[in-house]
């Protein structure tokens, strides 16, 4: 459906769209991520404290193995309806890594950052922002070729899930700290 009907290795619509759905799914690779990662457990270890970045490295590294060992049980091949406009470095898609490691890298970010302030504008921006990168990085998967929807929502699901049950456990250590 999003391909050309008379070249199905091309994306249908002008050039940039097909480049930006490259540039988007780099968002979530993992040169990408690796980097990002580094750089903030850096910044909330200097920044926040050695608590908020043993969970955050905590939280990615276990997203990552969590992701990994869901691949291989599921062991859901890519699709192969039209060529793939990226390289993909394994013959797995359910759930797309992409999509999960875009919500649990980029989101753990957002939400310790937006602990730094009481605007409440901005803890909803430090929110919505990394669900949007996330959103778009999981669509240009799609569009790439290289995931079924099923894949990305999966990913998503999962990611936010992930997120959510690191923040829940995250928040009743630390109530359980101060009541000490």
């Amino acid at each position: 459906m999003l391909r050309d009907p008379e070249n199905p290795s091309r994306m249908i619509g002008p050039p940039f769209v097909e480049e930006s759905m490259r540039d988007f799914t780099g968002l979530g690779g993992y040169a990408v991520l690796l980097l990002t990662t580094v750089t903030f457990a850096l910044f909330f270890r200097a920044e926040l404290s050695r608590e908020a970045f043993r969970f955050f490295v905590s939280v990615t590294v276990s997203g990552y193995f969590l992701g990994a060992i869901l691949k291989n049980v599921v062991q859901r091949e890519r699709p192969a309806l039209v060529p793939h406009l990226s390289h993909v470095s394994g013959a797995t898609s359910f759930p797309s890594s992409h999509a999960m490691m875009s919500v649990i890298v980029f989101l753990t970010i957002g939400l310790l950052l937006s602990t730094r302030t009481r605007e409440r504008h901005l803890q909803r921006l430090l929110t919505l922002l990394p669900l949007g990168i996330s959103f778009v990085v999981g669509l240009s998967r799609i569009c790439m070729g290289v995931h079924y929807p099923t894949d990305v929502l999966a990913g998503w699901t999962l990611g936010l899930l992930w997120v959510w049950a690191a923040f829940r456990i995250y928040h009743r250590t630390q109530k359980g700290k101060t009541a000490e």
